[in-house]
């Protein structure tokens, strides 16, 4: 599948970091919520698949996408119907995380998102970026936590009140971090964004939260379109005429 899309240039924009409790309370409903277990343990995956897999709220697909000549981007939807956890493992377990090449990108987005900036439910939204270090494996354990997190519900638990919304997930390997992003609907609602990022840390085990603000920020989308000078006069592609093409495998029947 090729989507021509627009290089991407990033800006960052920090906002201040919240301590993070072992035995957490919610603003919202006054209630205290324990810390989660460690997401990428061996056992709790063993547990997760094992049982009858519970669905995702949402179904997601997964997407790749690669930079060509003249900034132009190569986009391939990988695999469909993502829709429990069970799924979920068949995929993460099968793709090579540490195999991909400088500035590839593999995408988890709801089915019917685009992760593009030009797709209407994105358009008026942004992505918490995670720039991580890659050594001894803890970019890929903390995108394992970050997909659960988003897939299982958890982040978007926690925004549901300001009415906004979790609509995919990003892994790119970049020259010295990887970079990890969290795409939202909502980028104007500054107590969203406050849940979001408690929500965020609160979420991760302890030896991958980050730890500074050069670690974990928010960025508009329309701000780094501004930034990279195609704002004005910019016209949003139609996407419905953007060619769609079957994906290369169906979560649920092709992955073993």
């Amino acid at each position: 599948m090729t989507i021509p899309s627009s290089s991407v240039t990033t800006t960052t924009t920090t906002t201040p970091m919240d301590t993070v409790d072992a035995m957490s309370r919610s603003e919202d409903d006054g209630t205290i919520r324990p810390t989660l277990p460690r997401r990428s343990s061996s056992l709790h995956k063993q547990v997760l698949i094992k049982l009858r897999p519970l669905p995702f709220q949402y179904v997601w697909d997964v997407w790749h996408s690669k930079p060509e000549s003249h900034g132009i981007y190569r986009w391939t939807m990988l695999i469909d119907h993502v829709a429990d956890i069970a799924a979920f493992y068949r995929t993460f377990n099968n793709l090579p995380w540490h195999r991909l090449q400088f500035k590839d990108t593999i995408h988890i987005f709801r089915s019917g998102v685009t992760p593009l900036w030009e797709d209407p439910q994105n358009r008026h939204g942004g992505s918490w970026l995670i720039r991580v270090r890659s050594e001894n494996g803890r970019a890929v354990r903390l995108w394992e936590e970050i997909c659960l997190l988003s897939c299982g519900g958890e982040l978007q638990a926690a925004i549901s009140h300001q009415h906004d919304h979790v609509l995919g997930v990003s892994f790119s390997p970049r020259q010295f971090f990887t970079h990890i992003s969290i795409w939202t609907k909502n980028g104007d609602d500054a107590q969203s964004l406050k849940v979001m990022e408690r929500a965020i840390l609160r979420g991760l085990s302890p030896d991958l939260r980050p730890t500074s603000k050069a670690e974990l920020s928010y960025r508009k989308h329309a701000d780094t379109l501004f930034n990279a000078g195609i704002v004005a006069g910019f016209q949003s592609p139609d996407l419905s005429r953007l060619p769609m093409y079957p994906p290369l495998l169906h979560a649920s029947s092709d992955i073993v």
